[in-house]
């Protein structure tokens, strides 16, 4: 079986095509594409245009195409949390929000405050 690992970070795209060995996962070969991402608001906000992800994708997909033929299966990694609403077509109707932003901190510190800390770490394991 070859796999197609994709990790779509925050700053990049890394793309890696492995090989099963019998024992292990065996790299055979990998890329990466950077990607600028949108900070505004004094570094408050935080997003980034889908198409870059898309584009990112492409480019590296083709340093590897030679191996691409091969590939049995897609394993798919990315970055969070953030949030990429979507229409009914499921095309982006804003850019993806990245785990960076910090524009709800008001809201955050309502929910903190309403429910308490730990009880949210007890229930969630993640801070609003």
């Amino acid at each position: 079986m070859t796999v197609l690992g994709v990790d779509i970070g925050t700053t990049s795209m890394k793309i890696g095509v492995f090989r099963d060995s019998g024992e292990d996962l065996e790299l055979i070969r990998e890329t990466s594409r950077g990607y600028a991402i949108n900070t505004y608001n004094d570094g408050l906000f935080a997003d980034i245009d889908q198409e870059r992800w898309r584009k990112s994708f492409a480019a590296a997909c083709r340093d590897l195409s030679d191996l691409m033929p091969e590939v049995d299966a897609v394993a798919l990694a990315g970055t969070t949390p953030g949030l990429t609403a979507m229409d009914a077509d499921g095309e982006a109707v804003y850019p993806a929000i990245l785990m960076l932003d910090q524009r709800s901190r008001k809201q955050a510190a309502e929910i903190i405050d309403t429910i308490g800390l730990e009880e949210i770490l007890a229930e969630t394991a993640n801070m609003p």
